[in-house]
Order: C-alpha cells, then structure tokens, then sequence
C-alpha cells in the first residue's frame, strides 16, 4: 500500500514536535531578576551557592562543552533540609536571554542542611560572562518558590 509509506513521514514529525524539550533558551521574563536572594519555605529560610562552568579539558569538543550549572540550596540556620521540597528546575540568565532546563539530583549531599542539583547541557556561554541564576523550588503544598544567586561568573576548566 503506498499511501502507508506516506504516514511515517507525516507521524514522526508530529510526534516530535509534541514532544517537550527539556532546555530552552528564550528571552527574559520580568520576574526572575525579581527573585529573592532568600526564601522562606515551610519555616526555613534557604539561600543559594552555585557553581556554572563550562569544560574545555583536551578531551572536549575544541570550541567546549555545554554549560552546567551546580545548586546547592541551603538552610541558613543550619536545620535539616526540609523533606517536602524539592528544586523542580533553573533558569541562568544572561543579559536578555534565559536558559532554563529541568534539575536532576544526581546524589544526596552530605550535609543535612543542603539540598545539591545539577543541570546539564546548557548553551555555550562564554566563560567569566556574568549570569543570574534562578532556582524554582516546589514546597509539600505545592507552591512555588523562586531564589536567585546574582553575579555568577561562568567558570572555566582546562
């Protein structure tokens, strides 16, 4: 039957298209440089340490690999990290342009009162560029939380 050969080259594309992407690069929404610096969540208050670098060591591509951005969300009294939240994505913000992209915690820290995630393969920004970046955090009653680390410096490592 020809007309079956047609319908992969049809269904493929849709089926792509619906699929959803998990990093995006698009402009600035007005709210992530609003961000606090501190958040309250469920009776703690937590603050953002980060690391974003990108990898040129002899066995990356010559022009570097993607960005990473590291996320260490802590208490800053010291309390345990509270159980019901969780670090749901980020946003880096350079200039006008945004790079947000699911968090994935890779292991539990070793420090109780910090939660650490990591994102990968972000765009190819250049190193010691200054960035912005945006946790969204999910508390146990659903709500959303934003938190910023301003001024981040996109390392490099040779």
């Amino acid at each position: 039957m020809p007309g079956l050969r047609i319908l992969p080259k049809l269904v493929i594309p849709l089926l792509l298209a619906a699929c959803d992407q998990p990093t995006t690069i698009s402009t600035l929404p007005s709210h992530l440089r609003e961000a606090p610096t501190q958040v309250q969540v469920e009776e703690h208050s937590l603050i953002m340490e980060t690391y974003v670098g990108r990898d040129f060591m002899p066995i990356s591509p010559p022009d570097g690999k993607p960005m990473v951005a590291v996320l260490r969300i802590r208490t800053v009294d010291g309390q345990p990290f509270p159980s019901g939240v969780t670090a749901e994505r980020v946003s880096v913000v350079q200039g006008d342009q945004v790079w947000t992209a699911p968090t994935i915690k890779e292991h539990d820290s070793q420090e109780p009162h910090t939660l650490e995630v990591i994102a990968r393969e972000g765009p190819k920004w250049q190193p010691g560029t200054k960035v912005d970046v945006v946790v969204y955090l999910r508390d146990s009653a659903g709500r959303e939380h934003l938190l910023r680390a301003p001024d981040q410096t996109i390392q490099r490592s040779d």
